[in-house]
């Protein structure tokens, strides 16, 4: 249940994504009416959040900075430290949403990873393959059971992907006419 809410959650934020990337003005998220949250959600505008404006131009970044540990200099002097590195994703809607749509995958990875590690460290594979041969025929049957498990898990794995993309996408970020 956790992963069918989390990749809802995945496609929902995708569509989101996409949907101010590619149609900013024809989506809800246009009428807002503060200038500043607007601005966040918009890409065309949402940039200059990141970097330091003067007289309406990017200022060039000239000198190693310490807190990238004078390895690495942006192109532009950033508005805030890390503005253009790992505090992106706070700087507009866009890197946010995909964020979330990343962290949220990193989840579902997380959690069936330790799910193996746990099955799998408890010796159940090892009692499967040694099961002796009275047992065979129920071994048999729980492994055609498998094969509609997991065509179930595809289905509803597939169907939480469509519908929270779609729904988000076609519907709910939509401007209504």
């Amino acid at each position: 249940m956790l992963t069918l809410i989390l990749l809802f959650l995945n496609r929902s934020f995708k569509a989101l994504s996409d949907k101010i990337k590619s149609s900013f003005n024809d989506s809800i998220l246009s009428n807002i009416k503060n200038d500043l949250i607007r601005d966040w959600c918009d890409p065309s505008k949402s940039w200059y959040l990141k970097w330091k404006i003067v007289d309406g131009k990017q200022v060039l970044q000239t000198k190693k900075l310490w807190y990238y540990l004078w390895i690495f200099t942006p192109k532009y002097v950033e508005r805030f430290p890390f503005s253009s590195t790992w505090l992106v994703k706070y700087t507009d809607l866009w890197h946010t949403s995909e964020f979330i749509r990343r962290t949220s995958i990193a989840i579902i990875i997380l959690s069936y990873s330790i799910g193996m590690y746990l099955f799998i460290s408890t010796g159940y594979i090892y009692r499967a393959i040694m099961l002796p041969d009275l047992l065979g025929s129920l071994v048999t049957a729980l492994h055609d059971q498998l094969g509609y498990y997991v065509l179930n898990c595809i289905i509803l794995i597939t169907g939480a992907q469509l519908i929270g993309f779609t729904l988000f996408y076609d519907y709910i970020l939509n401007k209504k006419k």
